[in-house]
This record gives structure tokens, C-alpha cells and sequence, in this order.
């Protein structure tokens, strides 16, 4: 627990998965980080 108290995310994460959402906010974490890779790379690609 003393963890979560280090910064907001972990706290954050620690309240999310006390309340049962962890798995779908982790989920929904992952799909936004694709994404932003995803652009990035057609951005670089583009500007080579």
C-alpha cells in the first residue's frame, strides 16, 4: 500500500482496484498507449 502513495497513477490504480474496475481500466490504459505508438510511428514514417 505504501506503494500507491508514491504518485497519483499508483494511488489512482489502487483505488480503481478496489473497486473491482482494474482489469477494464488496465485494458482501456493499453488501447490508448496502441494508439498513441500507432500515431507516432505514421508521424515519423511520414516525415523519413
Amino acid at each position: 500500500m505504501a506503494q500507491c502513495q508514491l504518485n497519483n497513477v499508483w494511488r489512482c490504480t489502487c483505488l480503481v482496484n478496489n473497486n473491482g474496475a482494474f482489469l477494464s481500466t488496465l485494458r482501456q490504459y493499453v488501447t490508448v498507449q496502441q494508439e498513441f505508438s500507432l500515431v507516432s510511428y505514421a508521424v515519423l514514417s511520414s516525415a523519413a
